[in-house]
């Protein structure tokens, strides 16, 4: 006879072999990760091994993230984004640039001397895609992140200072938008990889390159050639980056592993991706000077003679997204008003900043223990003026006054307002469109009403004289600043209503 404990021990190791059979091993899931740079790149190291051990740490290691770098499986680095599409690869992390004219909304980011910080830029690139890329540019894969690297500049085997420089010189162009400045400058453009670019300077293939800092190293630049020419302000360019994965390996998984993926993807993901790789500029940078290389920093100021070369590049740009019903030129003054505006705010926070640490400072002089142990220090200190910004707040009213409007259009264009549809989502296609054109003509309305007011109020500060309090600064001055972005959030307001009417009316969602 057997012994009811007998029976409940077969019983339990037969359902542990079920669950081992039908339970773990069903989600065990591997992915495949491609890409094109050598995995101690900086890319590779800090941000794609990252997202990889995140994935895999958060999903109890039920995910486990194998690494190709270099091209294991197989292919050019052009092809990255179709194996994704195929399915030879799950994940790739690929270069936008490398298929020109394939995804053409991305090109934004990428026009010449026109992002100044990849952190802010990445996440205009994020919301831009998933109103305008998700289900157009990129309807055929998952994204998982969307990102820009720090400045390009060039490298080359002469020193480089003004466009003339370059003229009958061969240089790797870092995109379609750079090899059309390479060309106006006189220099013949070569279209290649950024894995081949060592071998070209090394056999004379090349004169020079066009890459950020952060993979000069891997590629071992600073030793192949010893010029390198930056930019002050905005980067002579910027490329576009995806980390997009196979949409059918991503809709396959359960939804709790979608919900770890999905986690670790998106808006902040993006944002880390862009600045982690700018961040790395500065290591490799020290790489060069180490070497005693030549460091050529072309002021802001002294930008002029490229600024002509790249104002055609700007208009035949904004014509080619016209011709293909995409509103270049809104893309292109929204994106430039949101970059002014982070930079304003972000002057704003180092100002609050050196104030609050100032303010601490000075009441640490007055205090007690340094007017009793080193008076001497204490009154030197603050005969140098420790204490907080004279007129902080009257600045950073200014600022703000500016950059709440600076961010506007860039809204308006993305769709990136917050929006609740609980209800909306419930209405057919046509009831969304007509929905989402009152809207608009709501908005448009408003933010011309605004800037009307703050026209009035511009004009009458103005004519007052009145001053502000502590820096005796013009109060119209502020009302200025206040009115350019109004009048420019009211300009694309009310193209962004006019374009919203004609998809309501010809039932086109297509037009951006």
């Amino acid at each position: 006879m057997i012994a009811r404990r007998t029976i409940l021990g077969l019983a339990g190791g037969v359902a542990l072999a079920a669950m081992s059979a039908t339970g773990a091993l069903a989600q065990e899931v591997t992915l495949k990760l491609h890409h094109f740079l050598p995995g101690q790149a900086p890319v590779p190291r800090l941000v794609l091994d990252v997202w990889a051990d995140n994935v895999e740490r958060d999903s109890g290691g039920r995910i486990k993230v194998d690494r190709f770098p270099a091209m294991q499986l197989g292919g050019a680095p052009p092809d990255l984004i179709d194996q994704a599409i195929d399915g030879v690869a799950d994940v790739v992390w690929t270069v936008v640039g490398y298929t020109p004219g394939r995804f053409p909304r991305t090109e934004v980011f990428e026009l010449p001397f026109f992002v100044a910080d990849a952190r802010a830029a990445s996440s205009a690139y994020w919301q831009m895609f998933e109103t305008h890329m998700k289900d157009a540019d990129f309807a055929d894969v998952h994204i998982l992140g969307t990102w820009v690297h720090g400045p390009g500049l060039f490298h080359t085997n002469k020193p480089v200072t003004v466009p003339a420089d370059l003229q009958g010189m061969k240089i790797r162009g870092g995109s379609r938008l750079v090899n059309q400045l390479l060309e106006r400058a006189g220099a013949t453009p070569v279209g290649m990889p950024v894995p081949a670019v060592a071998e070209a300077l090394s056999t004379g293939v090349i004169d020079g390159t066009t890459i950020p800092w952060e993979v000069t190293n891997a590629l071992k630049v600073p030793e192949l050639v010893k010029n390198h020419t930056e930019f002050e302000g905005p980067a002579l360019y910027n490329l576009t980056f995806v980390l997009a994965m196979n949409k059918a390996r991503y809709d396959s998984l359960p939804d709790d592993l979608k919900a770890v993926i999905d986690q670790n993807s998106g808006l902040e993901f993006s944002v880390f991706a862009g600045g982690t790789q700018s961040d790395a500029d500065a290591p490799a940078r020290q790489i060069a000077v180490d070497l005693g290389n030549n460091i050529i920093t072309v002021p802001e100021a002294d930008t002029l003679e490229w600024a002509a070369l790249v104002q055609p590049i700007y208009d035949d740009w904004v014509a080619e997204m016209a011709a293909q019903g995409i509103d270049g030129q809104a893309l292109t003054l929204a994106r430039g008003m949101a970059v002014a505006g982070g930079a304003v705010l972000a002057g704003i926070v180092l100002l609050i900043s050196a104030s609050v640490a100032g303010r601490s400072l000075n009441g640490l002089l007055h205090g007690e223990v340094m007017q009793a142990h080193a008076p001497g220090l204490a009154a030197w200190l603050l005969g140098l003026g420790i204490g907080p910004v004279n007129g902080d707040f009257e600045l950073v009213q200014a600022g703000m006054a500016f950059a709440i409007f600076a961010f506007l259009p860039l809204c308006q264009v993305t769709s990136g307002h917050a929006v609740v549809d609980v209800f909306t989502a419930w209405l057919p296609p046509r009831g969304q469109r007509l929905l989402r054109a009152g809207i608009e003509v709501l908005f448009a309305a408003v933010l011309v009403v605004i800037a009307v007011q703050l026209y009035d109020g511009t004009l009458s500060k103005l004519r007052s004289g009145q001053q502000t309090f502590l820096l005796q600064m013009p109060v119209w001055w502020s009302y200025a600043a206040s009115l350019a972005g109004a009048a420019v959030a009211a300009l694309v307001g009310v193209w962004m209503a006019l374009v919203r009417l004609a998809e309501a009316t010809n039932g086109s969602g297509a037009v951006h």
